[in-house]
């Protein structure tokens, strides 16, 4: 493509390619803010520090900072600005393509390869799962840029090199994987010079530098998330990896982020595919082995790790695989031409089938096997019923929960054994970061605890809970204001009782009655719920407790009022209250 009809042309495939990006995971729109999310924005709202070094600084810092001031509390934009991105990577990959060698049909097929890539998900319906996509972004415009002719090409190179890094660390061997590119991928025709590609492997050291500012080199200790162990385990993550490729029927192989080596039959299949096909095209083999290389080089800081394999780390390494395969499709024989679209059409049915059966994954029927769905879908839901409330949360909030959720398997999933250990959970505390996150959509909070049960007896006249705004809680996300401190707790009581959760109920009055024990309106509800338990000795204690408050009126009051409304309960219980001395004047 040359001149303005080939820049027309070019700036239509981008279009294209936006377009699609934004067809195919159109569901990205409605995910809201989820895990890491949340603490990120924390951090761009300046309510929690940094401390992330240099680590991320370009996806993570700049990004959420940029976001949230210019977007705020509207995750659609966000997601908008990933699905661009992701398709930017398709088009520089087609340009990376047209670099190589590769003819125009060729470098489209790796583009739709690489935009209806199954591995995707993640990285295109979870914010934070920008960090890949930006990587790929400046990886790829780096090995396009080192295959520009002369020192300057090499310059911008290590400059988009080094926001790789600043992006995702994994992106640390990519000077490797340019000293292995060749200029052209099928038939190798041999590479740039060999000072130019020690150059490249120069960079490797700014880029070494950049991981000790991030302090992406710091040892993680045993039980960490991201602890990485050099042994076996790398084996068969690199087995899980490939088998996870071909199993395509599967929508959900991450479910259990850890590698499977009972999977390592399915493992073996793909390279043993492409050593077969290395074996019958010996023209082939350089840019086979390189293609291969490569993909191990990218996914190679992943592999150490030991319980945290996902399968959206194969975003940018699948990246020379889809130009592998564009280049072998390019060569098929003239009658066969046509089918040169087939991978990618086939990706584009797999990814749209598992996108729609991966959202629809539940465990046990309750909650989103995916947990960035999940909390994602709770933090978005909770908030929505909190401001469906009369009264907006502010200052010092305390959610109460009396009855705690179902047991719920989280840590298995599906590979649960039958006498597996199941957890019992509140998931919007875990979704809301324990409270923390709530002043982002609430800035006049300035504390948010989810409680199963308000301080008791033990609290004391100085209990936080009475100078707190109180919420009770109930299903999921279901929130009701019951009020501010004693207020709010009575109110409870009065649920509870509603419910028949009369223990519960008497607790709530008793704590109540601690704290205002000649409070006529709370011996009302003491002397209702004594009659609920069919305690008469009880009630006719409360009874005689109203007696004497209302005797010490002058004129009649509240406690009047409260032993007459209590007498009628009292006999409508068939309950017949004594007679009570008058007290000593």
């Amino acid at each position: 493509m040359g001149g303005g009809r080939g820049a027309l042309r070019e700036a239509l495939f981008a279009l294209l390619l936006a377009g699609l990006s934004l067809a195919l995971y159109r569901d990205a729109f409605g995910v809201f803010f989820s895990s890491d999310d949340l603490l990120f924005l924390l951090r761009a709202d300046g309510q929690v520090p940094w401390g992330m070094g240099t680590r991320r600084l370009l996806s993570v810092r700049v990004f959420f900072t940029t976001c949230w001031q210019l977007f705020g509390e509207r995750p659609a934009l966000f997601h908008l600005v990933i699905l661009l991105l992701h398709a930017a990577n398709a088009w520089l990959l087609a340009r990376l393509a047209r670099r190589l060698g590769l003819g125009e049909r060729g470098a489209v097929v790796a583009a739709l390869c690489f935009l209806f890539s199954p591995v995707a998900f993640t990285c295109l319906h979870w914010i934070s799962g920008v960090q890949d996509v930006m990587m790929a972004t400046f990886a790829i415009a780096a090995l396009l840029a080192w295959l520009r002719p002369g020192r300057a090409g090499e310059l911008l190179a290590l400059g988009l090199y080094l926001c790789a890094i600043l992006s995702k660390e994994a992106a640390f061997m990519l000077p490797v994987a340019a000293f292995l590119l060749p200029e052209r991928l099928l038939p190798a025709a041999g590479g740039a010079g060999r000072a130019r590609r020690l150059r490249a492997l120069a960079a490797l050291v700014p880029g070494l530098l950049l991981l000790y500012t991030g302090r992406a080199l710091t040892p993680r200790l045993p039980g960490d998330p991201y602890e990485s162990v050099i042994g076996v385990n790398i084996l068969w993550n690199a087995l899980t990896y490939s088998a996870w490729l071909l199993r395509v029927w599967v929508p959900f192989p991450d479910q259990v982020p850890q590698y499977e080596p009972s999977l390592w039959r399915w493992g073996l299949l793909l390279p043993a595919l492409l050593g077969v096909l290395a074996w019958r095209r010996p023209r082939w083999r350089a840019g086979i082995g390189a293609a291969a290389l490569m993909a191990v080089l990218f996914l190679a800081p992943v592999l150490p790790l030991v319980r945290h394999s996902y399968l959206y780390y194969l975003y940018l390494p699948l990246v020379p695989l889809w130009l592998l395969a564009a280049a072998g499709g390019e060569r098929l024989p003239r009658g066969f031409a046509r089918w040169g679209l087939a991978l990618p059409v086939l990706l584009l049915v797999v990814t749209g089938w598992r996108t729609q059966a991966r959202s629809a994954q539940r465990l046990e029927g309750k909650l989103q096997a995916d947990p960035m769905l999940r909390y994602g879908a709770i933090v978005k839901d909770a908030l929505r019923d909190l401001r469906a409330e009369p009264v907006a949360p502010a200052g010092d909030v305390l959610v109460v929960t009396p009855l705690v959720g179902e047991a719920v398997d989280l840590a298995a999933g599906v590979r649960a054994p039958a006498n597996a250990q199941r957890v019992q959970f509140l998931p919007v505390d875990k979704a809301l970061y324990h409270g923390t996150a709530v002043p982002l959509f609430f800035p006049a909070v300035t504390s948010f605890r989810v409680l199963e049960v308000l301080p008791g007896l033990e609290a004391g006249r100085d209990a936080a809970w009475t100078r707190s705004e109180l919420y009770l809680l109930t299903g999921m996300t279901e929130f009701t204001y019951l009020g501010r401190g004693l207020a709010g707790r009575r109110e409870m009581a009065r649920i509870l009782f509603q419910w028949g959760r009369l223990p519960e109920s008497l607790r709530e009055i008793d704590v109540l009655l601690a704290l205002r024990p000649a409070d006529p309106d709370l011996l009302h509800d003491r002397g209702v719920l004594a009659l609920a338990a069919r305690d008469a000795v009880g009630a006719q204690a409360i009874h005689e407790r109203l007696a004497v408050l209302a005797a010490r009126e002058a004129p009649p009051g509240a406690a009047a009022a409260a032993q007459r409304d209590f007498a009628a309960a009292m006999a409508g219980a068939g309950v017949a209250p004594l007679p009570v001395e008058a007290p000593a004047p």
